[in-house]
């Protein structure tokens, strides 16, 4: 695996609800990428939720992803992916999305 793939998606509150949010996709994710790729865990920063997996094609990775996904995750999610010893993300999605990705 030579890339690391960022799911992040805004944090609502803090809440519980957001954490058990959080478990269902990762565990949801893990069965969808099917062991070709690799769920490598997550945390929860300021105002988003990240979620990290390794891989040898993150396009891939993703089309995966977002058939997991519901609507209203998606129209809130940013993608975007690194070489893991890298540290220059390219995001991937939304197609429109201009600015810098950080992880906070």
């Amino acid at each position: 695996m030579t890339y690391q793939l960022v799911l992040q998606f805004p944090l609502s509150d803090a809440s519980a609800g957001d954490f058990d949010r959080l478990l269902m996709i990762e565990n949801e994710l893990e069965l969808a990428l099917r062991g070709k790729h690799q769920v490598q865990g997550h945390d929860i920063g300021s105002d988003e939720i990240n979620l990290f997996i390794h891989t040898s094609d993150p396009n891939e990775a993703f089309e995966l992803v977002k058939s997991t996904l519901s609507a209203k995750d998606l129209a809130t999610l940013l993608v975007a992916f690194k070489e893991i010893k890298g540290d220059q993300y390219s995001v991937i999605w939304p197609d429109n999305y201009k600015d810098e990705f950080t992880i906070k």
